[in-house]
Protein backbone atom coordinates (compact mmCIF):
# COMPACT_ATOMS: atom_id res chain seq x y z
CA UNK A 1 0.00 0.00 0.00
CA UNK A 2 1.25 3.29 -0.74
CA UNK A 3 1.25 6.44 2.13
CA UNK A 4 -1.50 8.91 1.93
CA UNK A 5 0.98 11.79 1.19
CA UNK A 6 0.82 12.53 -2.25
CA UNK A 7 3.00 14.81 -3.89
CA UNK A 8 1.62 16.74 -6.75
CA UNK A 9 3.26 16.10 -10.12
CA UNK A 10 5.04 19.39 -11.69
CA UNK A 11 2.58 19.74 -14.05
CA UNK A 12 2.40 22.88 -15.92
CA UNK A 13 -1.17 23.73 -17.67
CA UNK A 14 -1.67 26.99 -20.13
CA UNK A 15 -4.23 29.12 -18.90
CA UNK A 16 -5.12 32.82 -19.83
CA UNK A 17 -3.51 35.16 -17.51
CA UNK A 18 -2.23 38.99 -17.21
CA UNK A 19 1.35 40.15 -16.43
CA UNK A 20 2.02 43.09 -14.06
CA UNK A 21 4.91 44.71 -12.39
CA UNK A 22 5.38 43.93 -9.20
CA UNK A 23 4.44 46.96 -7.60
CA UNK A 24 1.38 46.96 -9.98
CA UNK A 25 0.07 43.43 -8.61
CA UNK A 26 -1.93 44.16 -5.32
CA UNK A 27 -4.02 46.15 -7.47
CA UNK A 28 -4.71 44.57 -10.30
CA UNK A 29 -5.49 41.10 -7.82
CA UNK A 30 -8.09 42.99 -6.37
CA UNK A 31 -9.51 44.05 -9.20
CA UNK A 32 -9.44 40.33 -10.67
CA UNK A 33 -11.40 38.65 -7.63
CA UNK A 34 -13.69 41.59 -7.66
CA UNK A 35 -14.36 40.66 -11.45
CA UNK A 36 -14.02 36.96 -10.56
CA UNK A 37 -11.33 35.77 -13.09
CA UNK A 38 -8.34 35.39 -10.64
CA UNK A 39 -8.16 31.56 -10.47
CA UNK A 40 -6.58 30.73 -7.11
CA UNK A 41 -6.32 27.13 -8.13
CA UNK A 42 -2.56 27.82 -9.71
CA UNK A 43 0.11 29.30 -8.68
CA UNK A 44 1.36 33.10 -9.57
CA UNK A 45 4.66 33.21 -11.79
CA UNK A 46 7.29 35.79 -10.81
CA UNK A 47 9.85 36.86 -13.57
CA UNK A 48 12.43 39.67 -12.01
CA UNK A 49 9.81 42.50 -11.40
CA UNK A 50 6.80 41.07 -13.39
CA UNK A 51 3.99 38.52 -12.03
CA UNK A 52 1.77 36.39 -13.82
CA UNK A 53 -1.79 36.37 -12.79
CA UNK A 54 -3.49 33.20 -13.71
CA UNK A 55 -7.51 33.57 -15.12
CA UNK A 56 -10.71 31.35 -15.04
CA UNK A 57 -11.13 32.63 -18.43
CA UNK A 58 -10.48 35.23 -21.15
CA UNK A 59 -11.56 38.18 -20.00
CA UNK A 60 -14.00 40.42 -21.75
CA UNK A 61 -12.79 44.27 -22.88
CA UNK A 62 -14.73 45.55 -20.38
CA UNK A 63 -12.87 44.03 -17.94
CA UNK A 64 -9.45 44.48 -19.77
CA UNK A 65 -10.25 48.08 -20.10
CA UNK A 66 -11.13 48.38 -16.10
CA UNK A 67 -7.71 46.70 -15.12
CA UNK A 68 -5.67 48.76 -17.85
CA UNK A 69 -7.22 51.71 -16.44
CA UNK A 70 -5.49 51.03 -12.76
CA UNK A 71 -2.74 49.10 -14.30
CA UNK A 72 -1.80 50.70 -17.38
CA UNK A 73 1.06 48.05 -17.82
CA UNK A 74 -1.00 45.27 -17.53
CA UNK A 75 -0.46 42.90 -20.69
CA UNK A 76 -3.28 39.68 -21.49
CA UNK A 77 -1.91 36.60 -22.50
CA UNK A 78 -1.18 32.60 -21.82
CA UNK A 79 0.79 31.44 -19.18
CA UNK A 80 1.98 27.74 -17.75
CA UNK A 81 0.85 27.79 -14.01
CA UNK A 82 1.46 25.11 -11.78
CA UNK A 83 -1.54 24.03 -9.66
CA UNK A 84 -1.41 24.60 -5.96
CA UNK A 85 -1.28 22.27 -3.67
CA UNK A 86 -4.50 21.10 -1.80
CA UNK A 87 -4.52 19.64 1.51
CA UNK A 88 -7.50 17.41 2.36
CA UNK A 89 -9.52 18.55 4.90
CA UNK A 90 -11.46 15.35 6.49
CA UNK A 91 -9.73 11.65 6.86
CA UNK A 92 -12.11 10.47 4.09
CA UNK A 93 -11.06 13.24 1.26
CA UNK A 94 -6.87 12.28 2.34
CA UNK A 95 -7.84 8.49 2.06
CA UNK A 96 -10.19 8.65 -0.99
CA UNK A 97 -8.05 7.64 -3.67
CA UNK A 98 -5.70 5.23 -1.40
CA UNK A 99 -8.36 2.76 0.10
CA UNK A 100 -11.58 0.76 -1.12
CA UNK A 101 -14.81 2.70 -0.56
CA UNK A 102 -15.61 -0.49 1.86
CA UNK A 103 -12.45 0.68 4.21
CA UNK A 104 -13.70 4.39 3.86
CA UNK A 105 -17.10 3.34 5.39
CA UNK A 106 -15.33 2.05 8.08
CA UNK A 107 -12.91 4.59 9.62
CA UNK A 108 -13.58 6.46 13.17
CA UNK A 109 -16.09 9.22 12.66
CA UNK A 110 -14.34 10.92 15.27
CA UNK A 111 -10.75 10.92 17.38
CA UNK A 112 -9.35 12.38 20.70
CA UNK A 113 -6.83 14.95 20.31
CA UNK A 114 -4.60 15.87 23.03
CA UNK A 115 -2.03 18.13 22.55
CA UNK A 116 0.16 17.48 19.87
CA UNK A 117 -1.07 13.31 20.18
CA UNK A 118 -3.84 11.56 18.10
CA UNK A 119 -5.68 8.52 19.86
CA UNK A 120 -7.73 6.44 18.07
CA UNK A 121 -10.29 3.17 18.32
CA UNK A 122 -9.80 1.22 15.45
CA UNK A 123 -11.63 -2.14 15.16
CA UNK A 124 -10.13 -5.21 14.01
CA UNK A 125 -10.70 -5.22 10.94
CA UNK A 126 -9.25 -1.68 10.07
CA UNK A 127 -5.72 -2.97 11.84
CA UNK A 128 -4.39 -3.61 8.51
CA UNK A 129 -5.11 0.06 7.47
CA UNK A 130 -3.57 1.29 10.56
CA UNK A 131 -0.25 3.30 9.61
CA UNK A 132 -2.13 4.72 6.32
CA UNK A 133 -5.18 6.58 8.62
CA UNK A 134 -2.30 7.24 11.39
CA UNK A 135 -0.50 9.17 8.22
CA UNK A 136 -3.40 10.47 6.93
CA UNK A 137 -4.74 12.42 10.60
CA UNK A 138 -1.41 14.12 10.17
CA UNK A 139 -1.62 14.91 7.03
CA UNK A 140 -5.26 16.37 7.60
CA UNK A 141 -4.20 17.80 11.30
CA UNK A 142 -0.79 19.45 10.64
CA UNK A 143 -0.60 20.17 14.53
CA UNK A 144 -0.57 16.49 15.27
CA UNK A 145 2.78 14.58 15.71
CA UNK A 146 2.17 11.10 17.21
CA UNK A 147 -1.06 9.23 16.74
CA UNK A 148 -1.21 5.87 18.95
CA UNK A 149 -4.33 3.16 19.00
CA UNK A 150 -6.40 2.51 22.42
CA UNK A 151 -5.64 -0.80 23.40
CA UNK A 152 -7.51 -0.97 26.61
CA UNK A 153 -9.91 0.38 28.58
CA UNK A 154 -8.70 3.29 31.56
CA UNK A 155 -7.42 1.74 34.77
CA UNK A 156 -5.72 2.26 38.09
CA UNK A 157 -5.87 5.03 40.75
CA UNK A 158 -4.07 7.26 38.24
CA UNK A 159 -6.69 6.61 34.89
CA UNK A 160 -3.87 5.50 32.80
CA UNK A 161 -4.99 3.75 29.53
CA UNK A 162 -2.73 1.61 27.47
CA UNK A 163 -1.69 2.93 23.86
CA UNK A 164 -0.08 1.07 20.91
CA UNK A 165 2.55 3.71 18.92
CA UNK A 166 1.11 3.99 15.20
CA UNK A 167 3.11 6.32 13.88
CA UNK A 168 4.54 9.84 13.82
CA UNK A 169 7.06 10.86 16.91
CA UNK A 170 7.00 7.87 19.30
CA UNK A 171 6.55 9.35 22.66
CA UNK A 172 3.70 10.26 25.13
CA UNK A 173 4.09 13.68 26.32
CA UNK A 174 2.82 16.31 25.49
CA UNK A 175 1.01 19.92 26.57
CA UNK A 176 -2.30 19.87 27.13
CA UNK A 177 -4.04 23.57 28.21
CA UNK A 178 -7.70 23.33 29.50
CA UNK A 179 -9.74 26.25 28.84
CA UNK A 180 -12.89 27.61 30.82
Amino acid sequence: MTSPKRTLAKRLVERPSFRVSRSSTETAMQNLIKTGILDRHFCLKTDGQMITLPLVRDPTEVEIDELRKLVPSASLGLGEFEPRKRHPRTLEEALASTVSADVLSRLPKSFDVVGDISLLELDSELAAYQTIIAEAIMEVHPNVRSVFAKTGEVSGAERIRPLRYIAGENRTHTIHKEYG
